[in-house]
Parts: structure tokens; sequence; C-alpha cells
């Protein structure tokens, strides 16, 4: 009978079990997800840095200009990031309907991501406004694959070319370790997109949600004969928020991309670049000026 309160006393085990799981497995997409972009906030910080170091002890324009697009490289592949995993890329200005095509979207995403590629690069100089413009094209699936790619070509043009055919000459050691910093960077960017790719089964995350709608409808029934009608509203709203608040927060963190805060993982990257190209620059005139 319904005003047995052992069927609901042995069903909220099972159920807060099922919620429990499906919570517990996107809190850890959402773990999972910070802890990749704080990886990525760290090798780009070494990265950069070593890659500036190394070019600086070449003392060379070639070595200079090279680690400088690299750099400014390393501080676009967030941002491009930011816009391959969500929705909005969490810019303000950008208008998004269901009525949008995936390549009106795109294009949008590209509009917005040029202003923010702009505070980067210099768009006045014609080799930063044609990278612009080819990280935007329609026909680039993967922008921060390009992003990327491009860094692995700096390395393989620039810093492994030997001074006599007009690069920076770095030892073997030394590119070998950029190569690790960008592999690793790579999987970064697999793991993200395996995380963004591959949500939750709905079907189980719909049949959790249906369960708690059930149990909850059907708990006054039973605790109407136990407490009457003042007490049994008051419980049961507020069993009720436990299990609902549950279910909401597995679904809010499901995609943790969209309730990370990406833009500050951003500006801290941007302001550690800019940071570091700063204080290099720096260092080469206290040198110049001894010399």
């Amino acid at each position: 009978v319904l005003h047995d309160i052992m069927p609901f006393t042995l069903t909220a085990l099972a159920l807060g079990m099922m919620l429990t799981f499906r919570t517990q497995n996107c809190n850890a997409r959402y773990t999972e997800a910070r802890l990749l972009w704080g990886a990525m906030t760290n090798e780009s910080r070494a990265l950069s840095s070593r890659i500036l170091t190394l070019s600086a002890s070449a003392g060379s324009a070639t070595a200079t200009a090279a680690a400088a697009r690299a750099v400014k490289c390393m501080m676009s592949f967030p941002h491009t990031l930011k816009y391959h995993l969500t929705m909005t890329g969490f810019c303000p200005d950008l208008q998004i309907t269901l009525e949008m095509t995936d390549a009106e979207l795109n294009a949008a995403k590209g509009v917005a991501l040029r202003q923010e590629l702009n505070t980067i690069w210099d768009s006045s100089v014609c080799q930063e406004k044609q990278f612009i413009d080819q990280l935007l094209q329609p026909n680039v699936a993967s922008r921060p694959l390009h992003v990327l790619h491009e860094l692995s070509d700096i390395t393989a043009q620039s810093f492994s070319r030997p001074t006599a055919e007009g690069g920076v000459g770095l030892h073997a050691i030394h590119v070998a370790e950029i190569y690790r910093s960008l592999t690793r960077l790579q999987d970064v960017l697999g793991a993200c997109e395996r995380i963004y790719r591959t949500p939750i089964y709905t079907g189980y995350t719909n049949f959790c949600r249906r369960c708690v709608w059930l149990w909850c409808n059907l708990l006054p029934f039973a605790m109407f004969p136990l407490m009457g009608p003042y007490g049994t509203i008051p419980t049961s709203v507020v069993m009720s928020l436990f299990f609902y608040g549950m279910e909401d927060v597995g679904t809010r963190i499901e995609q943790p991309f969209e309730r990370l805060p990406l833009w500050q993982y951003c500006d801290g990257i941007d302001a550690s670049c800019k940071q570091l190209l700063a204080q290099t620059e720096q260092q080469q005139q206290q040198q110049q000026q001894q010399q």
C-alpha cells in the first residue's frame, strides 16, 4: 500500500546510489577537464620560457623573431581551444540562435575569435595577419590543431635548422624537449575532445531523472499517514530538494567546459607569456648596454 513507508525506504537507497554514481561520473569529467586546462597552463609557461631563453642565447634576429612567433602561437592555442569546446566561447557579444547552421556558427565564432587574436597578433604586419586569416578559414576543422601544427613547423624550420642554413641552430636535446611539450599539448587537446564528444549515456540520465520524478511525487502518499497534512508538505519538499539538487548538480557539470572559467585560463596564459616576452626583451637590452 502507498502509505507503507518501507517501499520508499528501500527505493531511496537504490535511487541515492543511482544519483551518486551519475554525479560522481560527472564530477570526474569536471575534475579531469580542470586538471587538463591547469596542465596546459603550466606547459605553456614552461614551453614559452624555454623557447625564449634558448633563442636569446643564440643572439640573432632570426631567433628572436621565431621565438616571438612561437610564443604568440602558444597564447593563441587556449583561445582557439576555448571556442572549439564551447558553444559561445564565453563571448558576451556572440549571438547564437537555434536556426543557425554549423557553417554560420563557425563563422560567428571566427569573428569573435579574430577580435581576441588581434590582442595577441599585430594585424598591421602582413605575415601575422596572414596567419590569422589562414587559421579562420572555413576549411580549418580544428583550429587548436592548426596552431599546434604551426608551432611544430616553427620548430622544424627555425629552431632545429643550423645557423648556417638560416635557422636558430638549437641543440638536438633542446629541440626534443620542445617537441615533447608539443606532444603534451596534443594530449591535452585529444583528452578535451574526448570529454566534449562523449557525454554520459543519455538513456541513463533520462532513467535517473524519471525515477526521481516518480519517487518524489509518490512520497507524500507515504508520509501523510505518519506526519499528517502539516508535516507531509515540508518534509516531502525538503527530501525532494535533496534528490533534485543532486540530479541537477550532475546535469550542470556533465559538460564541464561550459562551467569552467576558461576565459580566466586564457587571460592567465596571455599574461604569463607577455611577461616572459617583456622580461626577455629587457634582458637583451641590458646585455647590449653592457657590451
